[in-house]
């Protein structure tokens, strides 16, 4: 009997760290290429954020570490049924315009000659919408503010004109 609640104690532990990581992400049973990418700035880009190709997650960032003060080292792991060619830009978007999240998306290169596994892919960061929002109007406010200057200058104008002593 001692053996037999030895041996389920066992299999109990394993079965709870085995769903303990799968829960965190993890799939244990799978193999998985791991790629590098720098990047100026992460804006909050967590690990555990998905990887994605065409809208579809097919990894997640498992590691996120400052370097030299400079970059930000992003590891991120594929599933090995992806084939990451040549070409292959990770970029960091925004997948959430609410909560503000961050996720890499791999743009797949069209060459037939594929990334090996550990490489360093090449990196941007693409704006938002609430970046690409800013830009539009940034220009508009310039013209507003010039525009409103120019009738401040023609209402004090018009205010000399029509004053009391006129």
């Amino acid at each position: 009997k001692e053996v037999m609640i030895g041996l389920l104690v066992t299999i109990a532990v394993v079965i709870f760290f085995l769903g303990f990581y799968f829960l965190k992400g993890l799939d244990i049973f799978s193999r998985e290429n791991e790629y590098y990418c720098y990047f100026d700035n992460i804006q909050g880009l967590q690990p555990s954020a998905p990887v994605q190709v065409r809208g579809m997650n097919v990894g997640r960032v498992t590691k996120t570490q400052l370097m030299d003060n400079k970059n930000v080292l992003v590891v991120i792991t594929v599933s090995k049924k992806v084939e990451v060619t040549q070409g292959t830009t990770a970029n960091l978007v925004a997948s959430d315009l609410i909560t503000g999240t961050k996720s890499v998306r791999l743009d797949i290169g069209n060459s037939t000659v594929e990334v090996a596994n550990k490489s360093t892919l090449p990196s941007k960061i693409e704006g938002g919408v609430v970046d690409n929002l800013t830009n539009q109007v940034s220009p508009m406010l310039r013209d507003v503010r010039c525009a409103i200057a120019q009738l401040d200058s023609a209402l004090v104008g018009i205010s000399n004109i029509v004053s009391d002593q006129n």
